[in-house]
């Protein structure tokens, strides 16, 4: 089975495409372009609602694109997805300041 195959499988069919590269951080190097820009706000803590007035999204679209990313990292829950994106986070900082 090749990449493609494999990546339509684990996400039961659903198309996330398109995909944009994330400078090779291994966790989000994978997410949809249309919910990369939820991947800051949910690591610093804020609300649904908060990121749907930010993004001018309805909340409902929000609270779906949430979900699928809990799906897609295999988090149990908001606060876990919200941890591993900091990890992710602190891994760019460090990139950029490594000489």
């Amino acid at each position: 089975m090749d990449a493609p195959e494999r990546n339509d499988a684990a996400n039961h069919g659903r198309n996330l495409s398109p995909r944009a590269p994330a400078n090779g951080c291994p966790l989000t190097e994978c997410v949809a372009a249309r919910l990369r820009p939820l991947l800051k706000p949910i690591s610093s803590g804020q609300s649904n609602q908060e990121i749907a007035e930010e993004l001018c999204l309805a909340v409902h679209t929000v609270e779906n694109y949430v979900s699928q990313l809990i799906s897609e990292f295999g988090c149990s829950n908001r606060v876990r997805l919200a941890i591993q994106l900091g990890i992710c986070a602190t891994f760019h900082e460090s990139e950029e300041l490594a000489p």
